[in-house]
């Protein structure tokens, strides 16, 4: 009988996997090596260091600051609540 081996990857290893291929992927013509500045404390890599800046501040681990007063919505950009205030809670209508 063989002896059990655990083969699995944790979520951590599954997760950082995923992100490496997700900017190999989509991100043409950048490589991993391109994207040399990562969050501390979710691993996002980004190209520009003020890319990082923005998501350290705006972003990770940050709570969305606007709320729908109509629904359970919630987002951490302005425009993203024009639109969907505009898209869901109006009577306008696209042709």
């Amino acid at each position: 009988m063989k002896p059990e081996t655990n083969h699995r990857r944790t979520k951590n290893d599954t997760n950082t996997l995923f992100e490496d291929y997700w900017f190999l992927f989509l991100k043409k013509g950048s490589d991993l090596k391109d994207l040399i500045y990562r969050c501390p404390n979710c691993g996002k890599r980004y190209r520009h260091k003020e890319s990082l800046y923005n998501h350290t501040k705006y972003q990770c681990g940050i709570e969305p600051q606007f709320s729908c007063d109509q629904c359970d919505y919630k987002t951490r950009w302005k425009a993203a609540m024009k639109k969907h205030t505009l898209l869901r809670h109006s009577d306008f209508q696209f042709i």
